[in-house]
């Protein structure tokens, strides 16, 4: 999907089925951004693209990135950072472990 997926889906085009695979953005990409580093070793995030703008013929996006929390039985997404005006190259998708497409 990372060479295939040329533009990213939107939440509202209906995003990604995470069974198998997660969208995840890049550390440095929130660096960048002027975000704080982080002392937790990870080089990408959960995001999703919440929007899509054309830019000179480039598409760049508005992602949001999330941590999964359970609340009882059922999970949720809480949004910790946004990131705009990124470009396709922030994104990257990772399979899920020990799942099979």
């Amino acid at each position: 999907m990372n060479e295939n997926e040329l533009i990213i889906r939107t939440v509202a085009e209906g995003h990604y089925d995470e069974e198998f695979v997660t969208l995840n953005c890049r550390d440095l990409y929130r660096i960048w951004q002027g975000l704080p580093t982080k002392d937790d070793g990870k080089d990408y995030y959960y995001c999703r693209a919440t929007n899509r703008i054309e830019r000179n013929g480039e598409y760049l996006y508005t992602a949001e990135i999330y941590d999964v929390v359970e609340k009882g039985s059922k999970e949720r997404a809480e949004v910790k950072e946004v990131l705009i005006n990124v470009p396709r190259d922030a994104f990257m998708f990772q399979d899920r472990l020990y799942t099979r497409e």
